[in-house]
């Protein structure tokens, strides 16, 4: 039970650092954009 849901709170971890990412690269892009 514990594994369980130690494993879903790293799978909720990642999917978040993901989501940070892809929203610093779609700024990232914006920023490029601005600059232009």
């Amino acid at each position: 039970m514990k594994a369980a849901q130690l494993e879903i709170g790293v799978r909720s971890q990642e999917s978040e650092a993901r989501r940070k990412e892809s929203e610093v690269r779609s700024q990232e892009r914006e920023s490029v954009f601005l600059q232009i």
